[in-house]
């Protein structure tokens, strides 16, 4: 079996096609790991951009784990790259798909959805670690209990020993 292409059953095939892994640009793929579908030749090659998806996810993991390490990021700042991230390759991967799905301006419905997301995480992510302070002078926030000397909450009733010996209690 030649290493150019892999065939899948017909309920591989039905199921890439219901989860939309079956992708492909206009014309068939020049690579040599286009995936052929039914067995059909070299007509029906399709970019198998679950192994792209894979790939990039995998590539991700590694380099957001080298940032969370070399940069100071507060809270949800590597979940906004991560986002950032995700979406910038489905962006392009959209364009690869050719599957059934909703088209708004020549592209697909996803595509435009990718593009928004990334757009917000990226706004998100500006704003959260170098726009906005910590504070804001809110009340409530930790910069504003820190300076006010903590929050005031129930006070603990602790027994306290008598002056007698250490281990006695009461008078």
């Amino acid at each position: 079996m030649p290493l150019r292409r892999a065939s899948c059953s017909p309920r591989r095939s039905a199921a890439s096609a219901t989860t939309g892994t079956r992708s492909s640009t206009a014309g068939t793929p020049s690579l040599p790991w286009g995936l052929e579908i039914h067995g059909k030749g070299a007509a029906n090659t399709y970019h198998p951009t679950f192994l792209y998806e894979f790939l990039w996810d995998g590539l991700g993991v590694l380099l957001l784990l080298w940032v969370d390490r070399r940069f100071t990021l507060r809270r949800p700042a590597l979940f906004m790259l991560y986002v950032a991230y995700y979406t910038s390759f489905r962006i392009y991967e959209e364009t690869l798909r050719i599957d059934p799905s909703a088209h708004i301006g020549g592209q697909r419905l996803n595509f435009w959805v990718a593009i928004g997301v990334f757009v917000a995480s990226v706004t998100c992510f500006i704003w959260w670690q170098f726009v906005r302070t910590p504070s804001d002078g809110k009340p409530g926030s930790r910069e504003s209990l820190r300076r006010s000397g903590g929050a005031q909450g129930p006070k603990m009733a602790v027994p306290v020993a008598a002056s007698g010996s250490a281990g006695s209690v009461g008078p």
